[in-house]
């Protein structure tokens, strides 16, 4: 028994350590929710169709977008469609609240070649968000 847990303990350990290695960042799974940064929201929504969730820790309505969120990522996985999204808690955030008029949280908006395409405020509904992304992929 100590040797199977030495053994998971070691392999943990490795793991913890090769991921705060530069230039080891994995792409996220097929599914995921990638997180942005000020740094990476305008390369991420540059091409294609993105969703993107604006949120706040401190929004309890969050709470409940984000496993929405997370269930359309799953279902849009493998359609070409990628789901973000960008804590506006922290202060470097301020510069995209302000630049693209988000006033509520939870704010989503569909993105499609870098340009809103669909915001949504507040709580929205699974069906919604899936129905303004095949509208954006049907949009020229």
């Amino acid at each position: 028994m100590r040797r199977v847990l030495g053994r998971w303990i070691f392999l943990v350990g490795c793991w913890i350590f090769l991921s705060f290695l530069p230039g080891c960042e994995q792409a996220p799974p097929p599914g995921a929710v990638t997180v942005l940064t000020e740094e990476t929201f305008d390369k991420a929504i540059a091409k294609g169709v993105v969703l993107v969730d604006f949120w706040a820790d401190w929004c309890v309505p969050c709470r409940t977008q984000r496993v929405i969120v997370a269930e359309v990522a799953a279902q849009a996985s493998g359609k070409g469609v990628r789901v973000a999204n960008l804590d506006l808690g922290y202060a470097e955030a301020r510069e995209k609240v302000e630049h693209l008029n988000i006033e509520y949280v939870p704010t989503l908006i569909v993105f499609k070649k870098g340009k809103p395409f669909k915001t949504f405020e507040g709580l929205t509904q699974k069906d919604a968000l899936i129905e303004a992304i095949n509208d954006a992929k049907a949009a020229k």
